[in-house]
């Protein structure tokens, strides 16, 4: 069965700005003999930059919808991340150094050893505990991305190999955001030391009208 690979490290590309192109006017000929009046030059101008998204320190609570997509564990319905600790800067570079130097394996380890964060629920299912979770300010809103200790589907003998599940939500400053739901996953590093994520069997599932619905 294909797997499908998704990189943990996505470029927003909805919050860039645009460059305005403002033609320049021509100057008429004047009627009579008189010096002609210079109409002001137009050149590029660089529409400002969104402003910072702010990421939550405290209690917060994130639903959203699920795209009914063929080949997903998840067909449809709607989804809520409730967050009750956010981790820290220190503990996020702490689990990347454990991934780098012990693998996936001592990863889990880490992750099956630490404190709850939240939980992620899904339709009218039971809660799944998050214990990991981190907000990413950039320009125009958030990235926020969250991390199970054990998948959200069944995977049979390859669920070892798969071990996680994991949340990437998209979310403005204004509007609705968008994300991806991994069922089951799978951790790696790159050659240039970013993180990867993997997904085993079905393709992601598609996370649309993400909002954040509270927050302290």
């Amino acid at each position: 069965m294909k797997t499908k690979t998704i990189a943990v490290l996505i470029v927003a590309v909805m919050f860039v700005g645009t460059l305005a192109v403002m033609a320049q006017a021509p100057v008429a000929e004047p009627a009579k003999p008189a010096p002609a009046k210079e109409q002001p030059q137009s050149g590029l101008q660089t529409e400002p930059a969104p402003p910072m998204g702010v990421a939550p320190t405290g209690k917060t609570r994130i639903e959203g919808t699920i795209a009914n997509t063929g080949g997903s564990l998840f067909l449809g319905g709607f989804f809520s991340v409730t967050i009750e600790q956010w981790t820290t800067p220190e503990e996020a570079a702490e689990l990347k150094k454990i991934l780098i130097t012990g693998g996936q394996k001592a990863l889990l380890d880490k992750v099956w050893k630490a404190k709850q964060v939240g939980s992620l629920q899904i339709s009218n299912s039971m809660g799944k505990a998050l214990f990991f979770a981190r907000a990413i300010p950039v320009p125009g809103g958030l990235i926020v991305r969250a991390l199970t200790n054990s998948p959200l589907g069944h995977g049979g003998g390859r669920a070892g190999d798969y071990p996680f599940g994991f949340i990437e939500l998209i979310i403005p400053n204004d509007g609705k955001g968008n994300g991806t739901l991994v069922g089951m996953a799978q951790i790696t590093i790159l050659a240039d030391g970013a993180p990867q994520v993997e997904g085993y069997g079905t393709i992601p599932a598609r996370l649309m009208d993400v909002v954040i619905a509270k927050k302290k």
